[in-house]
């Protein structure tokens, strides 16, 4: 369980701890492994801020300003994180966690997560050590 934190209209509802059930794929710790410190610390932020269907809404400046890590750093961090098809940009600053690794969601809309994550640009190997 993950607790929603920054909500605060939500939280102000309700006076108890809110979680939000997220299911960890078979996988994920072979990626995990591979992760520097600071590409933990952004896919933390992007778990622990994750929204119903798989989408991170917060902006990379929120990002570093949450984690501390360097806005020139950032975008070196990110582009790593979506060579490994850890997350894909949904849309402008947006990015969706891939469904295989962590799912947020009820189970039977899982597979048109899949389904749109699969649709998203995928950055290849050769397009992430351009940039």
């Amino acid at each position: 369980l993950v607790p929603l934190l920054g909500n605060t209209v939500y939280n102000s509802l309700m006076s108890k701890p809110h979680y939000l059930m997220m299911q960890v794929e078979h996988g994920v710790f072979d990626v995990l492994v591979q992760l520097n410190p600071n590409e933990i610390r952004i896919l933390k932020h992007l778990v622990e801020n994750v929204h119903y269907g798989n989408i991170c809404y917060d902006r990379q400046v929120d990002i570093v300003e949450t984690t501390g890590i360097g806005p020139s750093h950032m975008s070196q961090y990110i582009s790593r994180l979506r060579q490994l098809n850890v997350i894909r940009k949904y849309r402008r600053s947006l990015f969706m966690i891939n469904p295989e690794y962590f799912f947020a969601g009820s189970l039977d809309e899982k597979p048109k997560l899949r389904a749109m994550y699969s649709k998203l640009d995928k950055v290849e190997v050769d397009d992430a050590e351009a940039n």
